[in-house]
């Protein structure tokens, strides 16, 4: 394969989510994403060919780049990201119908997707499902009392991870941003609350940035003692140790 393309393969819903995400971003907003040479399916194995995005993943050159850098880099990729707020929906749903999201609603089966759904009730029946029966009513009854309303239903990445950042390693800018094939219409909030958990020291500190340039009108609506999604994780969490 020439070294200016890559390729993916994965089920073809998956991956095909990803090129119908992407052909949308790059219509509707400046931010910089792959591009899509060519897609094809053969029996149950889709595949694509993207040109491939100069630059490394970002976790991989994290610790190395200076703080001011780091904080322009993070202030650069929210004012992409903040052009996906004007997009929005009279439900959560995808551009292709239902959405996938594993780290909104934590199903164990892998592809299994959501929607389209419209109000916070049907929201709450769906969270509710990633909750064993040992979880007591109370705290069931309080995550959803100070879970704020999903509306308007809005664009979003959903998977800020750092290594879904390419960046250039010469001068810290922005090249893309990777891995759609999760986004869509989803709760107002989620970009913000989803970013409030990594993966690892350096994941951590990338989206405490982020989330500081990119959220704080979410968070000035919301208030800071909000409902956070890691409410609803730490009970996640204590039940797989019972």
């Amino acid at each position: 394969m020439h070294p200016s393309v890559s390729s993916k393969e994965a089920a073809p819903t998956k991956v095909a989510h990803e090129v119908i995400n992407t052909h949308f971003i790059k219509e509707n907003t400046t931010m910089p994403v792959p591009t899509t040479v060519q897609e094809w399916t053969e029996g149950e194995k889709y595949s694509q060919i993207v040109e491939r995005v100069p630059g490394v993943p970002l976790e991989e050159i994290w610790p190395s780049i200076p703080q001011p850098d780091q904080e322009r880099l993070a202030r650069q990729t929210a004012e992409y990201l903040g052009q996906l707020r004007s997009f929005h929906s009279a439900q959560m749903q995808s551009l292709h119908g239902p959405v996938w999201c594993f780290h909104l609603f934590h199903n164990d089966e892998v592809g299994v997707t959501n929607g389209p759904l419209g109000t916070a009730d049907e929201l709450w029946d769906i969270l509710m499902k990633s909750l064993c029966d040992k979880v007591p009513e109370v705290v069931r009854l309080r995550l959803r009392d100070r879970m704020p309303s999903p509306h308007p239903w809005t664009f979003t990445h959903g998977d800020l991870t750092n290594c879904n950042i390419i960046v250039d390693p010469a001068n810290f800018e922005l090249r893309a941003l990777i891995d759609w094939e999760g986004s869509g219409y989803l709760p107002v909030w989620w970009e913000f609350m989803g970013a409030s958990f990594g993966f690892g020291e350096g994941d951590l500190e990338w989206k405490s940035l982020l989330l500081y340039w990119e959220t704080w009108p979410i968070r000035r609506r919301l208030g800071h003692g909000s409902w956070n999604i890691g409410h609803l994780n730490h009970v996640r969490v204590i039940q797989r140790r019972d």
